[in-house]
């Protein structure tokens, strides 16, 4: 049973953590040893190279949450204290070690039990840059573990939206949309899979209605919106089903493994899609990328005409659950951790190319030559994550400017 008085999980492990970090530094002061010379304590205090390079990472740790990913076993810190007593090391700040070492055991027994399962709540905590990697390090267990309960796994995720004003009403956006599964590949036989769903609305939830334009003006099935040239031979076969606020995308049938990967790109574009500036009903733009399928890579990239850049347009990211009835979005759903930020890609289109999507460029061309639109009055935002967790919903949103008198 626990104690109503115990200390809370964040404040007791940064309080223990950053205790044994300060002892440690505290022991190496005092016999001169370098924290930031692994090598030489290795050498002269004959420890075990690996197990230097921990307690030294361990030392220069910012975050008191990082010190645990750097933290060797107890037996390997018994070891240490071992090879500096034989040094001469003064007893008070071995003391001061053993002694931060037990109450970060019994923290750890307090609180999780056990240190696998303390760095599982580590990893759930909303982290730190310092923290990115392990989380990143538990996303990639999760795609795998996805991939064989779902049966499908893709490369990369492609969710692109281009804003530009209006030319016949400036005070409206229009709005050109990219999607895509690349390198999709199935594993068990079912007959259909969700690719994604397309929802435009109101900040109080009723539907926004104007006509959606396919990017190939060629498209012979229009409801489908593929962008063929950039599909995977055969094309995938696709069915748009409507549904109350949207459409949503299907992919049906398909061989399994390499010989059934596939690539679905879709693209399309709408007039007078929002208004630019808060009005009576939104005050705020929000682009979606539900994740419903285990996937590598997510590529988000929000492009706009430099004009909404000057008015002050900045992306917020988040990461929510989504309703686990449903594989797509859930607008209040609980935040997830989310280390990654948005990053600007600068003027050039240049800028937006990317390895995992090696005609990324062409796909833009193709928008830009099809809504008129110069390529170099646009700014990129990107928000990208190694294998976003599933299910959940990207946000990128930004606040609408009040309009200049």
């Amino acid at each position: 049973m626990i104690h109503p008085e115990a200390p809370t999980f964040e404040d007791h492990c940064s309080k223990t953590l950053q205790g044994l970090q300060v002892a440690l530094i505290e022991l190496y002061r005092a016999t001169g040893a370098a924290p930031d010379a692994p090598q030489d304590i290795s050498r002269e205090y004959g420890v075990n190279r690996n197990l230097s390079w921990k307690v030294s990472r361990i030392m220069r740790a910012e975050d008191p949450y990082a010190v645990f990913y750097h933290l060797p076993g107890m037996a390997g810190l018994h070891i240490l204290l071992d090879a500096f007593l034989s040094a001469g090391a003064p007893p008070d700040k071995l003391e001061a070690v053993r002694s931060a070492i037990s109450e970060f055991e019994q923290m750890v027994s307090m609180h999780a039990g056990d240190r696998q399962t303390l760095e599982l709540m580590l990893d759930s905590l909303a982290p730190t840059d310092a923290l990115s990697e392990p989380l990143e390090v538990s996303r990639k267990l999760a795609f795998r573990g996805n991939s064989g309960i779902w049966g499908v796994q893709a490369k990369l995720r492609l969710r692109t939206v281009l804003l530009a004003p209006n030319p016949d009403d400036p005070d409206m956006l229009d709005i050109a949309q990219v999607s895509g599964l690349l390198g999709l590949r199935r594993f068990r036989h079912e007959a259909v899979w969700p690719l994604f769903l397309k929802e435009d609305f109101n900040d109080d939830g009723t539907r926004r209605v104007n006509q959606e334009i396919p990017i190939d003006p060629n498209l012979e099935d229009a409801a489908t919106m593929l962008m063929p040239e950039f599909c995977s031979t055969p094309l995938p076969q696709i069915r748009a089903t409507p549904t109350s606020r949207g459409t949503r995308y299907e992919q049906v049938g398909g061989k399994l493994g390499n010989f059934g990967s596939s690539t679905c790109v879709f693209g399309s574009f709408r007039r007078h899609f929002a208004p630019r500036h808060q009005d009576g009903q939104n005050v705020r733009g929000e682009f979606f990328s539900p994740m419903n399928a285990p996937v590598e890579h997510l590529l988000f990239d929000v492009i706009v005409h430099k004009d909404l850049i000057a008015e002050g347009l900045e992306l917020k990211a988040e990461v929510l659950q989504a309703d686990v009835s449903s594989p797509f979005f859930n607008r209040h759903g609980e935040g997830l951790p989310c280390p990654e930020r948005v990053k600007r890609l600068g003027p050039s289109p240049h800028q937006t190319v990317n390895p995992l999507a090696p005609k990324y460029g062409e796909i833009l061309q193709q928008v830009y030559r099809r809504l008129d639109w110069t390529p170099g009055d646009f700014r990129g935002l990107r928000y990208e994550m190694r294998y976003p967790p599933l299910p959940c919903t990207i946000v990128l949103s930004y606040g609408l400017p009040v309009k200049r008198s």
